[in-house]
């Protein structure tokens, strides 16, 4: 199995999904062990990427195959062209057309054509505004219309008419976050500036809600770079909003709503924790379920849950240990799938890279132990394929760039 070699040394001083403050990285810090046989589901290797990569995007295609692209290798201005699909019915990734724009920290909207939209991302050059088109049957990508603001790591959903909102992000490294919104026309192929979010922000998370309804929920609003801990922990939280010192950085705890019928956004119930690099899954029960993430005071083991009907957050079980920059897979079975990630007080994006996974039960609540992947890794992207099996891809850990890919299987649970 080939994979990208690297040597062992200090990786980027930032993964473009992830807040780092400098330092090499470490082997994962040791924890109680837990018996192999009472985790939950299985994890098995399936096929290996050509390259490495951490910060790519993945998605599914209507015929049920997966598209990754971009991302980065190892470092910050390694961004990457290049894209491959994996096949379920082989187990094995190909090779398909390159992107028209290296791009890491971008995002990735399945169209209702099953075309795949690319917005933005970060390349030598800063931000980008460019946005790209994949179409399966072609393997091939075309120039879309670009963006008004160039940005990465902002939010895209696709909306109930078919059109796309992508908000927020960041315009450069170290700046703060963008408030600006706008929307996409596939069909004129065109972008038309929305009302901003009442706050800027990036690394947050957006959800589209069943009433079509678009949650989108904490972030930082100053930059992605977080240069000590001393720094992060002297952040302070104001009426849910974190306010950073000079030279700090502050993760938020706002919420917003988005309405496509009115163009509008409207302010919601704020989490009870600012976090950023957290994971948001929308739950069959239609609440939302917010995971971990970076706070103020480092990476959190802190959950909550969105009811869209109150407009309130509410706290459940907390995970078995704190973690960012993780994966969260809704599962057939109702359950969530929380994957690898990192912690660290120093916020080092390699300080402990992490293998362990844990599974929600949305009826009682409470988080159960999953089996360990075999490869520790961050910055990675999960998808829940046709069968159920969930597949985790690429990610960097410690020794560099991941290029092996991995699947997760469950037994359902009776009354999901």
């Amino acid at each position: 199995m080939s994979r990208h070699a690297l040597r062992r040394r200090c990786l980027a001083p930032m993964l473009l999904v992830g807040l780092v403050a400098g330092g090499c990285g470490s082997d994962p810090a040791p924890r109680p062990e837990v018996d192999a046989s009472s985790k939950a589901g299985q994890w098995k290797a399936t096929g290996t990427l050509g390259t490495g990569r951490g910060g790519h995007t993945e998605s599914t295609l209507p015929d049920g195959r997966v598209l990754v692209a971009g991302g980065q290798t190892t470092d910050l201005y390694a961004a990457m062209r290049s894209a491959e699909i994996f096949d379920p019915a082989t187990g094995k990734w190909k090779p398909t057309g390159d992107m028209g724009a290296a791009r890491t920290g971008h995002v990735a909207t399945v169209l209702p054509n099953g075309k795949v939209l690319v917005t933005g991302g970060l390349a030598a050059s800063g931000g980008l505004s460019t946005a790209e088109i994949f179409d399966p049957a072609a393997g091939s990508w075309s120039p879309a219309a670009s963006m008004n603001v160039a940005r990465f790591n902002h939010s895209s959903s696709l909306l109930p008419n078919g059109k796309v909102l992508v908000a927020g992000g960041f315009g450069l490294v170290d700046a703060p976050g963008l408030a600006a919104a706008e929307v996409y026309d596939p069909a004129a192929d065109s972008w038309a500036p929305t009302p901003p979010m009442a706050g800027g922000r990036g690394l947050h998370t957006a959800t589209v809600l069943p009433d079509g309804k678009v949650l989108v929920a904490a972030g930082n609003e100053v930059g992605v770079f977080r240069r000590t801990a001393a720094e992060a922990t002297s952040t302070t939280v104001t009426n849910g909003l974190a306010s950073a010192p000079p030279n700090g950085r502050g993760e938020v705890a706002t919420a917003e709503l988005y309405d496509p019928a009115t163009g509008k956004w409207s302010a919601t119930g704020a989490l009870k924790k600012a976090r950023s690099n957290h994971t948001a899954t929308l739950l069959k029960t239609w609440k939302v379920l917010v995971v971990g993430g970076f706070s103020p005071s480092g990476e959190l083991d802190v959950a909550e849950l969105y009811d869209p009907a109150a407009g309130e957050w509410e706290l459940t079980s907390p995970l078995a240990s704190p973690r960012t920059i993780h994966t969260a897979a809704l599962l057939p079975d109702g359950q969530v799938l929380i994957a690898g990630g990192q912690v660290g007080s120093s916020g080092s994006i390699l300080s402990s890279t992490l293998a362990t996974a844990d599974l929600y039960d949305p009826v009682t609540g409470k988080w159960e132990r999953a089996a360990d992947m075999g490869t520790p890794r961050t910055g990675h992207s999960a998808t829940v394929l046709a069968d159920g099996r969930v597949l985790v891809t690429g990610g960097l850990n410690s020794v560099g760039a991941v290029g092996d890919t991995e699947l997760f299987s469950v037994k359902a649970k009776a009354g999901l």
